[in-house]
């Protein structure tokens, strides 16, 4: 077996040219080609590793950019400078006082009017006779006063019951009135075997006939592993199909060993309540995946196998970063 030669994966090492997409595109093309020589020699069983050979040269270092650049062209000139402050003003001289003016002929204000004074009140002449006039003539009768209070109540004398007549004859029973909806949860414990597509179970006093919302309570020995849409068959009806909801057929493991669940006949299909599955619109049921080469579309990643990826990310971007310094 010969030695693997690491020398042409140096020379695909990126230049000052290579985009940082190329480097990684080359990292994950240097993988590839060492997971399938290992899974290679696993498979051949070889013998102990040999020393390692020497490093290979350094291959040339690739050619330098182009020369420089053009010279551009020259920028325009700057603005005018701001203008410098303004000098100290000069003294202040004031000159002599010219000659008065001529007197003024326009008369003066008139001055306020003279105060109004009221010469004091008399004195009060004396009271004049007091005169009564003769008497009026005699009023009218007044109204009539209101009623006075009622007086108390006589004493109320009740007299003895006289004695009950006879009863009268009984009268004649009334129909039967319609019976209503069973509302009885048939309960049944089911044995049989994880793989097996047809649930059978045997319930003591259930219809002979399925009817629209007949409800059944199933207690399961063992899960559903069937790969397929299971069924189930009470007494001596015929296997009706199992669905989570509307027509949607239950699946591999919709319920585990032990697990009890209520079903819903709806007139076609046992419906399997609060059994449906989890997606992007609805809330539901979810299987969970811990790994992660899974390529499942309807499973959700446990915590693990999310740090996981995490961790590998991390690990190639360190190794990324490495590599272009």
């Amino acid at each position: 077996m010969g030695t693997y030669d690491y020398s042409r994966d140096l020379n695909r090492l990126p230049g000052k040219e290579t985009t940082t997409t190329e480097l990684r595109r080359q990292i994950a093309l240097v993988q590839r080609e060492t997971e399938q020589m290992i899974r290679k020699l696993a498979a051949n069983g070889s013998g102990p590793t040999g020393p390692t050979g020497p490093t290979g040269p350094i291959g040339p270092t690739g050619p330098s950019g182009g020369g420089s650049g053009v010279t551009g062209p020259t920028g325009p000139t700057g603005s005018t400078g701001p203008t410098g402050p303004t000098g100290a003003s000069g003294a202040s001289v004031t000159g002599p006082t010219g000659p008065t003016g001529p007197a003024s002929t326009v008369p003066g204000p008139t001055g306020p009017s003279g105060a109004s004074i009221t010469g004091p009140t008399g004195p009060t002449g004396p009271q004049g006779d007091s005169i009564t006039g003769p008497t009026g003539p005699q009023g009218g009768t007044g109204p009539t006063g209101p009623t006075g209070p009622t007086g108390p109540q006589g004493e109320s004398i009740t007299g003895p019951t006289g004695a009950t007549g006879p009863a009268g004859a009984e009268g004649a029973t009334g129909p039967t009135g319609p019976a209503g909806p069973d509302s009885n949860i048939y309960y049944a414990r089911c044995t049989t075997s994880a793989a097996t597509q047809t649930k059978s179970v045997t319930i003591t006093g259930f219809p002979a006939t399925l009817t629209d919302g007949l409800s059944v309570r199933i207690r399961f020995a063992n899960a559903q592993s069937y790969n397929g849409q299971p069924s189930l068959k009470i007494n001596s009806l015929a296997a009706v199909p199992i669905v989570m909801w509307g027509s949607t057929g239950a699946v591999r493991y919709t319920w585990r060993a032990g697990e009890v669940l209520d079903f819903l006949y709806d007139g076609a299909n046992w419906i399997a309540v609060d059994s449906g599955t989890a997606s992007t619109s609805y809330y539901g049921i979810t299987k969970l995946v811990d790994g992660v080469t899974s390529d499942a579309t309807n499973a959700a990643a446990t915590p693990n196998s999310v740090k996981t990826v995490y961790d590998m990310i991390v690990n190639l971007e360190a190794r990324v970063a490495a590599l272009e310094e």
